[in-house]
């Protein structure tokens, strides 16, 4: 908990998962594009769904 600043939440438990991607070139601080992606467009929310597209265009249409 010291290590990632967590503070405890009754409603439920956090997964710290090990980075599952590899590229160098990645700033190791920020969280991959597809993870962002997808996240954003799990809420369904207007505004989320335009900046899901956003990051999308920008980093992800010409990797897949």
């Amino acid at each position: 908990m010291k290590n990632y600043r967590l503070v405890l939440d009754l409603k439920g438990n956090i997964k710290v998962f090990r980075q599952f991607w590899i590229d160098e070139s990645e700033n190791r601080n920020t969280v991959h594009p597809l993870l962002t992606y997808a996240d954003l467009m799990n809420k369904g929310d207007r505004r989320c769904t335009e900046t899901a597209k956003k990051t999308y265009d920008e980093y992800l249409q010409n990797q897949f």
